[in-house]
């Protein structure tokens, strides 16, 4: 028995209990899901004591259920390593990772294991040799203030992009560009490593699948 999963699941717990409670899809999002007219299964790959997963997977449950079309599927990592395996990041198994599927099995789009911006933040801290814990503090400090904002623009984003939707002619004509707030971030109230601003940039492949570039 390891008391430190159970507390990581009891803080988990709260946090998505809070999450589900306070996220409300944006009218654009509503819109965006309503054309959805066909079967999609979405499986996401987690584990109840990731605090990712705690902090993303509740949105992304209250994303499928703008649209009856979309079925949601959870996958957890350790026991299913195989399949875990087959949608790596950057060689790692980093959850939460949503894979969504049409009616054929074919794989349209892939999203994790954080937003981008919590990643550049994760990234930053981590490169400025801040002890894991303190990263921790800071990454959730940072989903708190963004209340599942962020899931929610890029799988938005990432939906228009794909092919298959009634709106990708027009998308596939241009690409997006979001930009990422600059982070400053302090320890003990000294300055510890400053970024510069950075831009997100959804580039349309030819598939029509999108793949993040960050450019500095």
């Amino acid at each position: 028995y390891d008391k430190s999963f159970y507390d990581y699941r009891k803080l988990n717990y709260q946090r998505s209990t809070r999450l589900e409670k306070t996220f409300i899809p944006t009218d654009e999002t509503k819109q965006i899901f309503s054309k959805i007219n066909q079967p999609l299964k979405w499986i996401v790959i987690t584990e109840t004591w990731c605090g990712d997963s705690a902090q993303n997977l509740p949105v992304i449950a209250k994303l499928v259920q703008l649209n009856d079309n979309i079925d949601l599927k959870i996958v957890l990592r350790d026991s299913n390593l195989e399949f875990m395996d087959l949608h790596l990041t950057n060689g790692s198994r980093a959850i939460p990772k949503l894979i969504v599927y049409d009616e054929n099995d074919n794989e349209l789009f892939q999203w994790g294991p954080r937003p981008v911006e919590a990643q550049n933040l994760f990234s930053l801290l981590k490169n400025a040799g801040m002890p894991k814990s303190d990263i921790n503090k800071d990454l959730h400090l940072w989903y708190g203030r963004n209340r599942g904002k962020e899931v929610e623009k890029e799988i938005d984003y990432i939906r228009k992009s794909n092919k298959t939707f009634e709106e990708s002619d027009e998308i596939l004509d241009r690409n997006f560009v979001i930009d990422a707030e600059v982070i400053l971030a302090e320890k003990n109230g000294e300055k510890i490593a400053e970024s510069k601003p950075e831009k997100m940039q959804i580039d349309l492949t030819a598939d029509g699948l999108a793949k993040e570039i960050i450019e500095n």
